[in-house]
């Protein structure tokens, strides 16, 4: 048995130490569910469980008792790469302590499957719709948001765990004036003003963060700003300043 591959939750289980220990006690109370892929010789877990065979695989490494070697599970035939990933994200989000960007790589994930699968591209309420039909109501704006981090503030959802949804939420709007300022007064579209401006002054914010794990919205666009400021020759503050009164 091997951990889905694809498992949303990136991010080591903060309570890990503890399942560890309740399964030394215990064992597994709840029987894992596990898949096979069609050609496959090995199984995967079908529905969450990652941390816990992760913590049994520890366990059969370190002591070699029988219980932690051979496992009791529920086997189901395999769906689809969707319903597996699917699975996941629905056992994740009721157990919770997944980051948000974790949940926004999850679902995008997600999306590319759907959009694979049916030969087609969503739009968001497609997706929407389809999710809920999945089991996995998320409303429109915050699909949106998802997509504007994972394609836009990858650097930063990769370097930074503390990244929220609040603060993507309030970085979008303020980011999308700025980039329209960009545009108008030195003719850089979309992806230059990403590529060129932002991923420095993100890549920075980053190494800042490992030195010192702070992290604000109000400091991203103070790096935009004077990322902007610089390919313009003027002060961050007239920029700023230019870019409210938009």
């Amino acid at each position: 048995i091997r951990p889905y591959e694809g498992n949303p939750r990136r991010t080591v289980n903060a309570r890990f130490d503890e399942i560890k220990a309740s399964i030394r006690a215990s064992g597994i109370r709840s029987p894992l569910t596990v898949t096979r892929r069609p050609g496959d010789s090995h199984f995967i877990v079908e529905a969450g469980g990652n941390t816990r065979l992760e913590a049994i695989h520890q366990l059969w490494a370190e002591t070699r008792e029988p219980r932690f070697g051979r496992l009791t599970v529920l086997f189901r035939p395999w769906r689809s790469e969707t319903h597996v990933l699917t699975a996941h994200l629905v056992e994740n989000e009721q157990r919770g302590g997944m980051t948000f960007w974790d949940k926004a790589c999850g679902v995008v994930a997600l999306k590319a499957q759907l959009e694979a699968e049916r030969g087609h591209g969503l739009s968001l309420r497609q997706l929407d719709e389809t999710m809920r039909a999945l089991g996995l109501p998320v409303n429109t704006a915050t699909l949106a948001h998802y997509l504007f981090a994972t394609e836009r503030l990858r650097t930063l959802g990769e370097g930074i765990p503390d990244l929220t949804g609040l603060q993507v939420k309030t970085l979008q709007p303020l980011l999308n004036q700025l980039r329209r300022y960009a545009e108008l007064q030195c003719g850089i579209d979309e992806d230059g003003f990403y590529a060129s401006l932002l991923e420095p002054a993100f890549s920075q914010l980053v190494v800042r963060y490992r030195r010192r794990p702070e992290f604000r919205a109000d400091l991203v666009m103070r790096a935009a700003e004077a990322a902007v400021a610089r390919r313009l020759g003027i002060p961050a503050g007239e920029v700023k300043g230019a870019v409210s009164a938009m």
